[in-house]
């Protein structure tokens, strides 16, 4: 922030905004300058931010050029047909290159924090990382150097992904960050956490949290199905393939309906799918947009796909204002979605059970209605951002707690 971030980053903006407002908790969130123009610390809703320079742009440099000399014969997507043939040397060359890169820019990243918070150990009460990646592990070695508990919530699957060698001191951290205090988004990160070898007993679920609007949608009077995501997160993630088939099922039936799809990232694969499919008229390309409560408010339904997700921030975000969803049973999405209530959950990658109960929503404004007020009734009882950041001050003094025995 205030560049285009990923949910991970809007949750801890989210929540440490709450937490300022319910409790007096001091918020300081500690992050990378990745641009230029980005002040060195500033202050937003009551939270001071402390970013530390990195060579970014020299990052970004390398992966794009990585990017233009892939592997030959792996394709750049699949919809298209046509893979990238270059020369493998260069293809080595560029992916070492960005490994490179990429393991500087983490490495000063690592020394100045631990710089900023060794300066800073005698006012800090908890380290809390928002991933489950080297931070956790890195956080984890530097709280207990300065006697700071740490915190962790995964907030992918899995829930403790792959530290590869680009970053330095890979293994250290691996085994760090198994010795933290974690929440877990849902029950099924749990168990990937128990797995891993994180005592069970270091482990809450509390969910993600939302900012329920003033406003509600009108999903009975709708104009269109919104999907919100980022196009660069690919197909393995989002599921971007299986939404294009199903739309081209739903045009074909239902020649009227429309589909918006915002977010940051290349959409030029997908426009291709669709223009393939012969649908191409009937969808939206509207890019990224902030704030996104204007494509909410008149949303018929929402759709979300995908076959990789922690938890939605765009989902949460879609039930709160009242619009009834249509998703992939992945664990993140059923732990929002209760099926028949407030959505309606299809099997991952059924890009026909997609398209169908697209169609059977479209065709039901009684039905949308009723799941949008179920909807919202469910995010303000289970997943108001003030109530989660309630529950986190609960689980801060436990771990503070714990730490004087």
């Amino acid at each position: 922030w205030p560049a285009p971030t990923g949910g991970a980053e809007n949750q801890c903006r989210k929540l440490s905004r709450s937490l300022t407002k319910v409790s007096n908790i001091h918020c300081v969130v500690l992050t990378a300058r990745l641009q230029r123009t980005s002040s060195l610390r500033e202050k937003a809703d009551n939270v001071d931010i402390v970013r530390i320079p990195v060579p970014q742009t020299l990052v970004d440099r390398a992966i794009d050029w990585r990017d233009r000399h892939r592997l030959q014969g792996k394709p750049v997507e699949t919809v298209t047909g046509r893979p990238v043939t270059t020369k493998k040397d260069s293809a080595y060359t560029a992916i070492l290159l960005s490994a490179f890169v990429r393991w500087i820019n983490t490495f000063v990243y690592i020394f100045w924090a631990s710089v900023w918070l060794f300066w800073h150990r005698r006012k800090i009460n908890i380290l809390h990382v928002h991933i489950g990646d080297w931070l956790a592990g890195y956080a984890g070695w530097i709280g207990t150097l300065l006697g700071i508990p740490v915190l962790c919530k995964a907030a992918d699957m899995p829930a403790l992904p792959e530290i590869t060698a680009s970053i330095p001191f890979h293994r250290v951290w691996d085994r760090w960050r198994r010795k933290i205090n974690y929440v877990a988004l849902h029950g099924a990160i749990r168990d990937q956490l128990a797995a891993g070898g994180v005592p069970q007993e270091r482990i809450q679920v509390i969910p993600n949290g939302v900012e329920v609007p003033f406003g509600k949608a009108a999903p009975d009077t709708g104009r269109y199905v919104l999907y919100v995501g980022n196009f660069s997160q690919g197909t393995e993630h989002k599921g971007f393939d299986v939404l294009c088939k199903a739309w081209a099922k739903v045009s074909l039936e239902n020649p009227e309906a429309r589909l918006i799809m915002a977010g940051q990232g290349d959409t030029k694969p997908w426009r291709l799918m669709l223009e393939q499919l012969g649908v191409g008229i009937g969808v939206d390309f509207v890019g990224y947009v902030q704030p996104l409560d204007e494509l909410y408010r008149n949303a018929a339904l929402f759709v979300l796909p995908s076959r990789h997700e922690g938890m939605s921030n765009a989902l949460l975000e879609a039930q709160a204002w009242g619009v009834p969803a249509v998703v992939s049973a992945i664990p993140g999405n059923s732990a929002v979605v209760n099926d028949g209530i407030t959505g309606v959950v299809v099997p991952v990658g059924d890009h026909l059970a997609l398209a169908e109960a697209i169609l059977g929503m479209l065709a039901d404004p009684q039905k949308r209605a009723e799941m949008g007020a179920s909807a919202r009734g469910r995010i303000e009882e289970h997943f108001r951002i003030d109530r989660v950041a309630e529950v986190y001050e609960v689980l801060y003094n436990d771990i503070l707690r714990q730490q004087k025995f």
